[in-house]
């Protein structure tokens, strides 16, 4: 927004402070996943080897790949029986992807190395509390809950829901060749989930190209923009 409004209104800003300033609409964002990937892998491959492992495990299990014990245990573990499949796998990528992006990722790769290769009953209840310490919850994510409209001024994840499912896109999803979350999360995903949200007449897909057009993509023309974007930011 700071390097938009510098673009936008160029008499009215002297410099702008663009953090982790993301000025490119995008449908299809394979590129964050593979950030991830590849942020992990600075702590040995271990770490996203895990977390790959933990996640297929998660998606085979509510997927009736593995036995329905397999799938009563994450419901029971994470409260998720009735949500959609991949609404709950965008939370659990989400859980690591946070550890990532806020500068936590060797806090992250340390907790999910040592527990590699323990059985996963053992591993998802680390995955649960990790979740749970850093404020990743189920109903960001489900779209049921989303489309509560009780006014909430500790939680605008509505809000920005709406913005990229309308305008920017962003939609983050398995890269193909290092993919760290579940293919659930695919190009067919997201305008569907947008529209369970909001409602089919009110959201198609994204208006990226108006958007482009508008703040100028990156040809954006605003000067004195300092774009601090850190290298483990997978925006």
């Amino acid at each position: 927004m700071s390097a938009w409004f510098n673009n936008q209104y160029p008499g009215s800003a002297t410099v702008s402070w663009a953090s982790s300033g993301v000025i490119l609409p995008i449908r299809n964002f394979f590129d964050f996943d593979l950030d991830i990937y590849t942020a992990t892998s600075r702590s040995g491959p271990e770490c996203p080897t895990n977390i790959y492992n933990i996640t297929q495990y998660i998606e085979n299990a509510i997927t009736d790949k593995l036995t329905p014990a397999d799938k009563t245990f994450v419901w029971d573990l994470f409260g998720s029986e009735g949500i959609d499949n991949g609404d709950f796998m965008f939370y659990i990528a989400d859980t690591f992807t946070l550890g990532v992006q806020y500068g936590g990722r060797r806090e992250l790769c340390d907790i999910f190395t040592s527990i590699a290769g323990n059985d996963m009953k053992l591993q998802l209840p680390v995955l649960k509390q990790y979740a749970d310490r850093h404020s990743v919850t189920l109903n960001q994510y489900d779209r049921v809950a989303l489309r509560n409209t009780t006014v909430n001024g500790y939680d605008n994840m509505r809000q920005w829901t709406w913005q990229y499912c309308t305008e920017f896109g962003w939609f983050q999803m398995a890269n193909k060749e290092h993919p760290m979350r579940s293919t659930l999360i695919n190009e067919t995903y997201w305008v569907p989930y947008c529209q369970s949200v909001f409602g089919a007449e009110n959201v198609g897909e994204p208006a990226i190209a108006y958007y482009v057009t508008k703040f100028g993509g990156l040809d954006i023309t605003g000067k004195n923009i300092v774009y601090a974007n850190a290298v483990e930011d997978p925006w």
